[in-house]
């Protein structure tokens, strides 16, 4: 199962976003409220439709690579609520502490 996907994502630098946007793997960015010198890269983008594990995939393939501050996603096929991949992966990858 899956679902449409939004993530918003706060890189820490700009080589993680742009190593990021290179990958290609959202097909648009919807807003980027960046002009890094005083805030981080917080940018918004839609994924498509994905896997709801899509984000701990990405994680656990791409987390040594890719500077992350915040990343959330959001499934607007069920109306949910924003879901804290960067923290979840974190929990799991620590055996749920």
């Amino acid at each position: 199962m899956g679902g449409f996907q939004i993530w918003n994502i706060i890189f820490k630098d700009k080589e993680s976003k742009r190593f990021f946007e290179k990958l290609k793997l959202h097909p648009r960015m919807l807003c980027s409220y960046c002009d890094w010198k005083e805030e981080d890269g917080d940018v918004t983008y839609f994924m498509s439709y994905q896997g709801y594990d899509y984000g701990r995939e990405f994680l656990e393939k791409y987390i040594k690579k890719i500077k992350i501050k915040q990343f959330y996603s959001l499934d607007i096929s069920t109306r949910g609520s924003w879901y804290n991949e960067l923290r979840m992966f974190s929990k799991n990858k620590n055996g749920g502490k």
